[in-house]
């Protein structure tokens, strides 16, 4: 039998007796809270490196083992990983009490990998909660931490960062935050603060004998797209690249840290293309794991084999560059989302995680990822681990799957770590000399007549660094501009540009370190000087304003595609010189590509319909024309069957909601969503033979007449529920599942506002200071002026806060829970405040635009000095919004 035979048949045999305790019932739990690597008897494992390919070469020892021990596992089996392993779950109540697990629950054993967030140093996500003070969120961080390690998993945090420029959160993608906090941004200071507290909890979380444990910090992750503010469609490549870079090295060489392994994460998928993957790598100095994010949206096939075949070729490229690179590689990020979203019940693919591992087995590059993690359990409507029977609940029919994916010999869980996870002895090989451009960023612009340069030297000492430039007027390029070392540790020197250079061109940049006894180390970084052209109203782009294509693709986002899919073309223009080619190739499987920018709310409302002047390319292809307008996202299809030029007019009224927004399908592109428009994008999706081709736009804006536009009537009254639709609590519960606490809900048929049936919400404030329950709509409330419910208060002097989330920021009003008669209780929209963890201006208050776009309404309890009772129930009902004078249910 081999080593890898004996270590597998280990792992079962165990895994059968940790069931088996399980069934015995709860008086095994603290058995289980035992494991833990140093605590698991498995066969020795043979240490293979002695040395690794480390960031941080001053990392602890057992920083440097999981290093080892995670790389040495590829190919020898994937580590199964989940987000909130302890705090969030259908099994159990939330915020959990530190042993039970959903995983746990079905299998007898916990994941090898307990993923956690940054979102709890905010109170946003449990073990943290909003009425923490910060410090009381970061202890419970830490505990939690020093939790998953007892119990045997390896720490991974992810990082939904806060936007720094607005300080609303993460999905508030405005105010290219990047630049700001990047140094000598004016922003650069708060985000160093946020730093801090990362810094301060990784320098205090030691294990029972006081030693650093060592995680995976994930941070700026998906950035291939554009929902977050570090996305695609916010940043440059370069500036990508350089804020991953400034966290780490502001982690590791400011504050001390060194019990963190890096994780690099792009959103996929990349048709297997390596180039497309590394377009914003931040470089092997910056990160110890290369992964990736990859979910299942579309409900529409039976199977999952169509979202598996665009899985593998990446995971096998992945894993290629890991192996060339000396590094991990993962599937950080995985699931069921959108349509696809697991259900209670009625789901297709039921055999979703075994044919997706026997796919990846069966591949020998994919199946050398080292682990995969998929997402929290946060309620019947948000779950990717399906959950066993439990209490009088039948297990979920995707259940049988999961175990039977569990006991495949090939995943690994946290009680088949290996003995020596964090006691290997190995080295860090040496950190590479070398130096680059920190600001201006590769691709940054520079529109003012000065800007500070700031280099960085690494791992090396020069007697003499400068910066020279190729690209300007005139003789501007034969200087060479000294830099000095400051006490921020970086070289730096203030360099003025001539107005004669500010003419939106691009200039390349190359730093030289000189260094006494050895080669020169060079550094280079392209940058466009001055603003782009102003462009009259409407008009998205003419293309004249670029001097070449680096400043084209400066000023654009590549969706799905490498930047160079789009180029400056002057063969065949609509009107000018130059126009834009748009190449496309779909032999990598990749689908569709597209471009296009975001740009700062721009008023489109007197104009009806969008015009472009279009070469196609008798492809047959499926072109998309996307309008992003008061936060909704329209399309319009115009056809690639022709060869012919042509100039395009599409009204308005054409576009429609693109098939993923089905709940968005009879929305319309009327003038007052017009009235604020902020992206463009332009799509081509794979419908037709060929494979590769390309097409030219040019002139593309709005136009139309300068009559006044017209609105449709705002909508009346909306309901948000009256729970008159639901059959039992499990479905209640499912819709109401946005917070910790939708297990405390049930149906009530003994008092109600109207109908037959209210919601009973219990609470109990023995460990916790408040209970939240939230349900995901989709609503439009600009034609009303207040929310109202029904509630039948406990009288126990504790307080009732109602909240709703209007163009992406949480508004709440707050309401006494003073006696037991039921009333009907309004939140005015004027007196709706943005909820404080936001960080935002409390006399904000939402606006008619935002109140187009409702997508959440949260209900909490929350617990008050003075009350009467830490526990209790408050009754709900009849919850909508509506205006002072219409009449109540």
């Amino acid at each position: 039998m081999t080593n890898e035979s004996a270590r597998m048949g280990a792992g079962r045999h165990r895994r059968k007796g940790l069931s088996l305790a399980l069934a015995l019932g709860v008086a095994t739990a603290t058995a289980i809270a035992g494991i833990g690597p140093g605590a698991v008897a498995t066969a020795a494992t043979v240490n293979d490196a002695s040395v690794v390919n480390i960031v941080d070469t001053t990392a602890t020892p057992q920083t440097r083992s999981l290093f080892s021990s995670l790389q040495s596992q590829r190919g020898d089996g994937i580590l199964f990983g989940q987000q909130h392993v302890l705090d969030n779950g259908i099994t159990f109540a939330s915020p959990g009490d530190g042993i039970s697990s959903d995983v746990l629950a079905g299998t007898g054993d916990y994941p090898a990998v307990f993923g956690w967030d940054t979102l709890i140093l905010d109170g946003r996500e449990a073990p943290g909660t909003a009425t923490n003070t910060p410090a009381q969120n970061l202890a419970a961080f830490r505990a939690g931490l020093q939790q998953a390690h007892r119990l045997g998993g390896i720490n991974e945090i992810s990082a939904h960062l806060p936007n720094f420029v607005t300080g609303n959160d993460f999905t508030d993608a405005s105010g290219r935050v990047i630049s700001h906090i990047l140094p000598g941004g004016d922003k650069n200071a708060d985000f160093t603060a946020y730093l801090d507290t990362v810094a301060e909890l990784a320098n205090t979380t030691t294990d029972d004998s006081g030693t650093l444990i060592p995680m995976i910090f994930r941070p700026f992750h998906e950035n291939t797209g554009s929902w977050f503010w570090w996305g695609a469609a916010w940043a440059s490549p370069g500036e990508y690249k350089e804020i991953f870079r400034y966290t780490i090295e502001y982690l590791r060489d400011v504050r001390g840290v060194t019990n963190f392994l890096y994780s690099f994460s792009p959103n996929g998928s990349f048709g297997g293309d390596a180039q497309r993957y590394l377009a914003t790598y931040p470089g092997d100095d910056f990160v110890d794991i290369l992964g990736y994010d990859s979910y299942e949206n579309s409900n529409a096939s039976e199977t999952s084999d169509a979202w598996i075949a665009t899985l593998i070729p990446d995971l096998a490229m992945v894993s290629d560059l890991a192996d060339e690179r000396g590094k991990i590689s993962a599937l950080t990020e995985f699931g069921r989302n959108g349509d696809r979203t697991i259900q209670p019940s009625g789901n297709k693919s039921l055999n979703y995680f075994t044919d997706m591992l026997a796919a990846i087995k069966a591949d020998p590059k994919a199946s050398r990822i080292s682990y995969m993690l998929t997402w929290a359990n946060f309620g019947g409507g948000q779950m990717y681990v399906p959950n066993p029977a439990f209490a009088d609940q039948p297990e979920h029919e995707m259940f049988p799957d999961f175990l039977e994916f569990y006991n495949d010999p090939f995943t690994t869980f946290a009680a088949e770590l290996p003995a020596d996870l964090y006691n290997r002895q190995v080295d860090a090989a040496p950190a590479s000399a070398s130096v680059r451009f920190v600001t201006p960023a590769d691709g940054q612009s520079v529109t003012g007549a000065s800007t500070t340069v700031r280099t960085r030297l690494v791992a090396s000492e020069a007697q003499r660094v400068f910066f020279t430039t190729q690209g300007l007027a005139g003789d501007g390029d034969t200087q060479q501009h000294e830099l000095t070392l400051g006490q921020d540790g970086y070289y730096s020197a203030l360099w003025q540009i001539s107005e004669a250079d500010l003419s939106n061109r691009t200039v390349a940049l190359t730093v030289t370190a000189q260094r006494t006894g050895e080669s020169d180390l060079t550094g280079t970084a392209s940058v466009i000087l001055g603003a782009p052209a102003v462009l009259a109203p409407g008009v998205i782009d003419d293309f004249e304003g670029y001097g070449d294509d680096t400043a084209l693709r400066a000023a654009y986002t590549v969706n799905n595609g490498a930047a160079d899919s789009i180029s400056l073309e002057s063969s065949q223009t609509g009107s000018g010189s130059k126009a834009v080619r748009f190449a496309y190739d779909f032999a990598g499987e990749n689908g569709y590509l597209g471009f296009g920018k975001t740009f700062s709310a721009t008023d489109w409302s007197r104009f009806d319909s969008l015009h472009a002047w279009l070469a196609p390319d008798g492809s047959g292809q499926k072109l998309v024309f996307q309008v992003k307008a008061g936060g909704y996202t329209f399309e319009a299809y115009p056809s690639l069957d022709s060869t012919t030029a042509t100039e395009l007019a599409i009204p308005f009224a054409d576009f429609r909601a693109p098939s993923w927004d089905a709940a968005n399908a009879d929305k319309r592109l009327t003038p007052t969503l017009l009235a604020s428009v902020t992206e463009f994008f332009v799509y081509i999706n794979q419908v037709g033979t060929p494979t590769t081709g390309s097409i030219v736009l040019d002139d593309i804006r709005a136009a139309g007449s300068e009559t006044d536009p017209t609105d449709p009537p705002a909508p009346g009254p909306v309901g948000v529920d009256d729970f008159e639709s639901y059959a039992s609590n499990s479905e209640v519960q499912a819709a109401w599942a946005g917070r910790d606490n939708e297990a405390d809900l049930s149906l009530t048929g003994t008092v109600a506002g109207s109908g037959a049936q209210a919601a009973a919400f219990a609470y109990d404030f023995a460990t916790v200071g408040y209970a939240g329950i939230a349900k995901n709509i989709t609503s439009d409330w600009s034609g009303n002026d207040r929310l109202r419910l029904w509630v039948k208060p406990d009288g126990s002097g504790n307080q009732l806060v109602v909240q709703f989330k209007a163009g992406g920021v949480s508004f709440e009003g707050y309401s006494p829970l003073t006696g037991t008669t039921a009333a009907q209780v309004s939140i005015p929209f004027a007196d709706a405040v943005p909820a404080s963890y936001q960080g935002l201006d409390p006399a904000l208050r939402p606006t008619i635009a935002q109140l187009r776009s409702v997508t959440e309404v949260a209900i909490f309890l929350t617990s008050q000095s003075g009350a009467s009772a830490s526990a209790g129930t408050v009754y709900l009902d009849d919850v909508r919004a509506t205006t002072a004078d219409a009449p109540d249910p």
